[in-house]
């Protein structure tokens, strides 16, 4: 894991840590080749990337073969709906010409010796309280950093671990 922690810690190392971030998650690992094609779309994105003509600084990156990851400091100019619909289309048409989903939020991804991909539908017993999970709702680059990796029982998906228990499944 600490690997992992490392990688996290020295990414967005200019950007302020209440920078605001967008998450987005693949449903599959991706190649090597769609890792460096995202980054050229990314790169030429958030160079591009502005507020009704004025420049946001932003950054993105892809981690794990498996997460996107869109930062923006607003210190001097927040991002506006416009600004995030620009994002969005570049997640849209990244889905589009890759065929990967980047917005499918019941995929969960978890680590044990490596990081692994589960439906939240369907835990699979290894999953615990006590798992490493990968908490995408993280808000800024001060939460990410500090809890992007957090115990399940510390995340939104604890939710998950009730509903998928032997004793919910009779109420499915």
């Amino acid at each position: 894991m600490d690997s992992y922690i490392s990688q996290i810690q020295q990414a967005f190392g200019t950007m302020p840590e209440n920078s605001r971030i967008w998450v987005y998650q693949a449903n599959q690992f991706l190649s090597e080749e769609h890792v460096v094609f995202i980054q050229e779309k990314v790169k030429g994105f958030v160079a591009t990337w502005n507020n009704h003509g004025t420049n946001l600084h932003g950054e993105g990156l892809v981690l794990f073969n498996l997460f996107l990851v869109l930062a923006v400091d607003e210190s001097e100019i927040g991002a506006s709906g416009c600004s995030i619909d620009s994002s969005m289309r570049l997640i849209k048409e990244l889905e589009s010409e890759l065929q990967v989903s980047f917005t499918d939020r019941m995929k969960l991804a978890y680590l044990e010796e490596k990081i692994l991909l589960t439906s939240l539908q369907e835990l699979p017993s290894t999953v615990h309280e006590g798992t490493w999970v990968f908490n995408n709702l993280v808000a800024n680059v001060g939460e990410w950093k500090s809890s992007w990796i957090a115990p399940l029982n510390k995340t939104w998906v604890r939710r998950f671990l009730k509903a998928n228990s032997p004793i919910f499944s009779s109420i499915k």
